[in-house]
């Protein structure tokens, strides 16, 4: 009796699977996510690129305060540490 249910259940598979890809339903489906998927991995590069870029100019800022501080730490004269920290002031706001 489960042998009976089970082919009766994989035949109607078979024939609904066989009606979809006869009206092409199935393959306007696959079509239609395929596109999806295509636009969300334009997307997801597009983004992906952009923060590449943030992380770089990122890191170029962390190199040139840690030098700015390497160097602020190694002077001695306080006009020297004043002159340097305006620099530095100017630097990162342009």
């Amino acid at each position: 009796m489960l042998y009976i249910l089970v082919s009766l259940a994989l035949i109607f598979f078979i024939l609904w699977l066989t009606s979809l890809l006869k009206q092409g339903g199935l393959k306007h489906k696959i079509e239609e996510r395929e596109t999806i998927l295509g636009d969300e991995v334009k997307k997801l590069s597009a983004e992906v690129k952009s923060l590449r870029s943030r992380l770089k100019w990122l890191n170029l800022s962390y190199q040139q305060l840690l030098s700015s501080v390497i160097h602020l730490s190694s002077m001695l004269s306080l006009d020297e540490v004043k002159e340097a920290v305006i620099r530095v002031v100017v630097n990162a706001i342009n």
